[in-house]
């Protein structure tokens, strides 16, 4: 069990700016353990459905400007009358020893403008209940934790219903996410959604929503709304050419909701779309920075690479992975300049296969990590160094970054990486197996943040542990189709 951090000391540490509560509105107050476990998820929680739009008050994104009145912000978010529905009380092994939740939910039950208190079971051990576990307190810990665990019991029934995210949801954050926001729905805390602010095709990155014939459709990524745009114009205008929107063909392709086959563009989805006139001249489409209200969502467009099963390929031996690092970006820079001297930027796209890192014993455990993807290879790096690493890790990588004077980039979370809504990234650990990630685009760069990755732990291995691994030491294996890409490699 992580140790309890305290007071304004784990607020600021853990501060979630710009998602204060909207006291003008209905709202949600969340109780919850600051552990480790329980502040991991019920952060992530709120984080979705803060994005959602759901108001929803929580200490660490409401921290005061005078810090003398942190301790009181609490109470007075909880006696706001009018606008305090109801409370979320996220139960586990810790938040049923804690002082501080007792307090709260003391306080929770006898305002009689608050509705009720819908609990949310997050236990470590998926098959524990409270009952069970007031019976292990009474029986383990001291009187005085007892003492706060039964009160708790007595506010929050044992035998009451709850969400249970383990033992009925299997950890499904998603799942959790929806249940809870038809909890707030079902009470009164309603979305709130952001008038939506049209954009230009040059902001086309930025896209979340398109209108098309007074329909509003939501979407993930720029390259999901360049999909689905081409699939409603094909849709809407039996003459539109599907072919004018890309020349030649790609390595990869789309398949649309039609069945049929669009090839894809490596990146610009603006700018491509922009130069079809059809597109760019229709007065009927409209792009948008923000969720559109009542938006539908776009059916998810399968992405495929081009005659794989058909395609032949080579098998690169392990080699280290530095040498391989400066040997493909060397790859990379003269096939770009190749192709600036033939009069075009387009670069093909690098389908590898079998990718596989070999960590030695010293680092993870004599470790092979195998994907098919650069990003899940990155992904499974990362989950490997957080199931064999700790914050001092974290520390000693900080630390060094400080001596060198690099300044952190701003930072968007794992969600946004896993939902598409980033390129390749460079990451900072924080705790577990949760990162930060930071913008980035091309295998080129992804390599490079790996590349430094892997130098930052070996060098903190070294130092802490005494081993002498090198980077050397590190082997790379993948697979490429057959082809004049390929061939620049052998």
């Amino acid at each position: 069990m992580g140790q309890e951090l305290q007071g304004l000391e784990f607020l600021k540490k853990h501060e979630i700016v710009d998602k204060k509560c909207r006291f003008t509105e209905p709202f949600a107050f969340i109780s919850y353990s600051h552990d480790a476990h329980d502040a991991m998820i019920v952060r992530e929680v709120f984080l979705k459905l803060y994005e959602k739009g759901y108001n929803l008050w929580i200490d660490i994104a409401n921290i005061p400007y005078n810090e003398s009145e942190w301790s009181m912000a609490a109470i007075e978010a909880l006696k706001s009358k009018e606008f305090c529905k109801f409370a979320f009380y996220f139960r586990s092994e810790s938040s049923m020893l804690k002082e501080t939740i007792e307090k709260e939910l003391y306080m929770i039950k006898r305002l009689v403008h608050i509705g009720d208190i819908v609990t949310v079971d997050i236990w470590e051990n998926r098959e524990l209940n409270a009952e069970e576990y007031k019976q292990f307190v009474l029986n383990e810990k001291s009187t005085e934790e007892y003492k706060i665990c039964d009160t708790i019991c007595d506010i929050v029934k044992t035998g009451n219903s709850a969400i249970r995210f383990a033992k009925d949801l299997d950890n499904n954050m998603d799942r959790l996410v929806d249940i809870i926001a038809k909890e707030l729905e079902k009470r009164g805390v309603h979305r709130y959604i952001t008038p939506s602010t049209e954009i230009s095709w040059n902001e086309f990155d930025n896209i979340k929503a398109f209108s098309y014939q007074d329909k509003a459709y939501l979407v993930s990524d720029a390259r999901q709304a360049y999909c689905a745009i081409i699939d409603i114009f094909k849709q809407n205008h039996a003459d539109f050419q599907v072919e004018k929107v890309v020349e030649g063909k790609t390595g990869y392709y789309v398949k649309l909701t039609d069945g049929s086959e669009l090839n894809m563009v490596n990146g610009g989805y603006g700018i491509t779309l922009k130069s079809v006139k059809e597109i760019k001249s229709c007065p009927d489409l409209k792009l948008y920075g923000d969720v559109l209200p009542g938006a539908k969502e776009v059916p998810v467009y399968k992405t495929l690479l081009r005659d794989a099963s058909s395609c032949e390929f080579v098998n690169f031996e392990p080699e280290s992975f530095s040498d391989f690092v400066t040997r493909h970006k060397k790859i990379v820079a003269d096939y770009k300049k190749q192709q600036r001297q033939n009069n075009t930027r387009k670069v093909p796209p690098i389908p590898f296969k079998n990718l596989k890192i070999h960590m030695p014993e010293e680092l993870i455990g004599n470790r092979d990590i195998s994907t098919d993807s650069w990003k899940s290879l990155f992904n499974m790096l990362m989950d490997a160094f957080g199931a064999f690493t700790n914050a001092e890790y974290s520390a000693y990588r900080q630390k060094e970054e400080a001596k060198k004077g690099i300044k952190a980039p701003i930072v968007i979370t794992k969600a946004d990486y896993d939902e598409g809504k980033v390129g390749c990234v460079r990451y900072q650990p924080i705790k577990g197996t949760e990162y930060y990630f930071f913008n980035s685009y091309g295998i080129t760069a992804l390599l490079n943040a790996m590349d430094k990755e892997i130098r930052y732990y070996i060098d903190y291995s070294n130092s802490t542990k005494g081993t002498q691994t090198g980077i050397e030491e590190v082997k790379i294996s993948y697979s490429l189709p057959k082809g004049e890409f390929a061939d620049m490699f052998l």
